[in-house]
C-alpha cells in the first residue's frame, strides 16, 4: 500500500513517543495486511495459480514466494526507517548483508543441495525471514518503536500513500 513512502514522508513530523508510536503503527498495519494478503493468497490459489504460474505446482514453490512477500514487506518498512532516519551507512549495510545472505542460502539450497527453483524461493524466503525479524528486533532493541496502533497516524499515511500506488505497482511491474 505505499506506506513505506509515508513513513519517509511523515518521519521528521513526529518528535520521540510520536514518531515511536507512528513507526509501531506503520509496521503493525504492514505486519497484519502482510498475514492477510498472504492468507488470502494461500486460501484462493486454485482461483490464480493455473494461469499466474501454469507451469508451477502451487505446493511448495509458490506457497514460499508469497510468504517471502509478506516477510519482504516488513524488511522493506524497516529499511524505510533508516532512509527516514537518513542513516545510509546502515540501509547500505543492510542492503549489502541481504544480497550475499540471499546469494549464499541460494548457492546452498540450489549448487550443494540441488534444488533447482525450489531452492531459489526458498533461499529468498529464508533471506526476507531473517532480515525482517532482524530489522524489527533492531527497532525494539534501540528502542525506535512502540507497538500502538494509532488510527490517525495510519490514517494519514493511507491518505499519502494510496495515490502513488499505481506508480510504485508500474515500477514493481517494470522491474519484474
Amino acid at each position: 500500500l505505499s506506506l513505506r513512502a509515508a513513513l519517509i514522508r511523515f518521519y521528521n513530523t513526529y518528535e520521540d513517543d510520536d514518531r515511536k508510536k507512528f513507526i509501531g503503527s506503520i509496521i503493525l498495519f504492514v505486519i497484519f495486511n502482510s498475514i492477510f494478503i498472504v492468507g488470502l493468497l494461500i486460501l484462493f490459489n486454485n482461483l490464480y495459480n493455473s494461469f499466474v504460474f501454469p507451469d508451477i505446482n502451487f505446493y511448495p514453490t509458490v506457497l514460499m514466494g508469497v510468504i517471502a512477500m509478506g516477510f519482504e514487506a516488513i524488511y522493506l518498512t524497516y529499511q524505510s526507517v533508516l532512509q527516514a532516519k537518513q542513516d545510509g551507512k546502515k540501509y547500505t549495510l543492510n542492503s549489502m548483508l541481504f544480497l550475499l545472505t540471499h546469494t549464499l542460502f541460494n548457492i546452498l539450497f540450489v549448487v550443494v543441495m540441488k534444488m533447482d527453483y525450489d531452492g531459489m524461493v526458498l533461499g529468498l524466503l529464508v533471506s526476507e525471514f531473517v532480515f525482517a525479524i532482524y530489522g524489527v528486533l533492531s527497532l525494539i532493541i534501540k528502542k525506535e518503536i512502540q507497538f500502538s496502533f494509532k488510527f490517525p497516524y495510519l490514517k494519514k499515511s493511507l491518505l499519502y500513500s494510496i495515490p502513488i500506488l499505481p506508480h510504485n505497482l508500474a515500477n514493481n511491474i517494470s522491474t519484474f
